[in-house]
């Protein structure tokens, strides 16, 4: 596994994290219980 595709790697795992916070965030919020409904549907 060369370098690049392993900095790659590290970036999508970094930008899930981020992205996992942010939903986390939304969750704890009172809006949140319309986020959790509508992703309970997909």
């Amino acid at each position: 596994m060369n370098t690049r595709s392993y900095d790659k790697l590290i970036e999508v795992i970094q930008g899930r994290q981020a992205a996992t916070q942010y939903w986390l965030q939304l969750y704890s919020q009172p809006s949140g219980v319309k986020l959790k409904q509508c992703s309970s549907k997909l």
